[in-house]
């Protein structure tokens, strides 16, 4: 199978890319053939990619006109995308192929994008923590 793995950077710069350093030689060493995309080269961080791994990669930032032209031309079987920062690049490649994207973080979860605690009285709030421990009112988008 051909999988192309979209994510913001090639560099171990947080937990998805650590996540994709364990993923990505497995699928390969599993017979698959993956080439990754990735939004951005940061700097400063250890890659995610060994040197000897033999990986088709394409990063946007470099070469904006390779990006999802790229991917598209590589003809793969499914896009595996991972938090992208860029909504309309996102949209792009998983209209490239049968698609999954692996939801990393709250990104994307609640209206306003975030998750906030809501604002109760403190009796209220202590009522509610005493009689439902595990309750969802204690959140809010």
């Amino acid at each position: 199978m051909r999988i192309a793995i979209a994510a913001h950077s090639p560099r171990r710069v947080g937990g998805v890319e650590q996540y994709l350093a364990a993923v990505v030689p497995a699928l390969a060493r599993a017979g698959h053939e993956v080439a990754c995309w990735f939004e951005t080269e940061d700097t400063g961080h250890s890659p995610i990619l060994d040197r000897g791994e033999l990986v088709t990669t394409w990063t946007a930032s470099r070469l904006p006109e390779r990006g999802v032209p790229a991917v598209r031309e590589w003809r793969p079987d499914v896009v595996y995308a991972h938090g992208l920062a860029d909504a309309a690049a996102e949209r792009a490649l998983v209209g490239v192929a049968p698609s999954v994207l692996f939801a990393h973080s709250y990104y994307g979860t609640c209206i306003s994008g975030t998750k906030t605690v809501q604002t109760l009285s403190p009796h209220r709030l202590i009522w509610i923590q005493e009689t439902f421990p595990s309750s969802p009112l204690l959140w809010k988008c």
